[in-house]
């Protein structure tokens, strides 16, 4: 009896969405998403510092969402300021790299420092359960940023010392800004990357 009220179950539980959901990659076990709450992309802990950002370099770090959610809000916090600007957006996952541009924020000043946040409009509701946040400057400021041990292992590590990998960057100039497409064969890097944000 117990066999076959075991048997039953097993049956039932790879009969149900969720397992499909589960092995197909879509996120309805994410644990879901709260209006004013940070969600910040590759933390995996809360301990942070600062990172004197490189130009020309499109970072994107990514982050795991809640198919289906709308964000309003997409922001990045520079500690030192410099003479310059920077741009944000949003690219999709792309098998583990990132994709096509979801959202292009445009430019924010970074001259001094402060948060520079962009109000997403219109909002973005994301489709996929992975996105990378993604932040390019045309100057050096110093940004809020997330140690090298705040790693996704799912993403894959660029050697098998261990570490996982925490983000891409890019050679791209500012006055490219965000490309449609993110640029082939950037870097996977392990290092301090700066704090990028999400907010319903």
């Amino acid at each position: 009896m117990k066999k076959l009220l075991s048997l039953f179950l097993s049956v039932v539980f790879l009969a149900s969405p969720a397992f499909a959901n589960f092995f197909s990659g879509t996120s309805d076990l994410h644990p879901g998403h709260r209006s004013s709450v940070y969600y910040i992309a590759g933390a995996l802990d809360n301990t942070s510092d600062t990172l004197a950002v490189t130009a020309d370099t499109l970072y994107a770090i990514p982050m795991r969402v809640k198919t289906g959610t709308t964000f309003t809000e997409l922001g990045v916090e520079v500690t030192t300021g410099a003479a310059g600007n920077g741009k944000l957006c949003v690219y999709s996952n792309s098998n583990g790299y990132p994709g096509t541009r979801l959202y292009d924020g445009g430019s924010s000043s970074f001259t001094t420092s402060g948060t520079g946040t962009k109000t997403v409009n219109p909002a973005l509701t994301v489709r996929d359960d992975i996105v990378f946040l993604a932040v390019v400057f045309d100057a050096t400021p110093t940004a809020r940023s997330r140690l090298a041990g705040n790693a996704y292992f799912e993403f894959g590590t660029a050697s098998t010392s261990g570490g996982g990998m925490l983000y891409y960057a890019a050679s791209s100039t500012y006055a490219t800004g965000c490309p449609a497409s993110y640029p082939a064969g950037a870097t996977l890097t392990r290092a301090e990357f700066p704090t990028i944000w999400l907010r319903l």
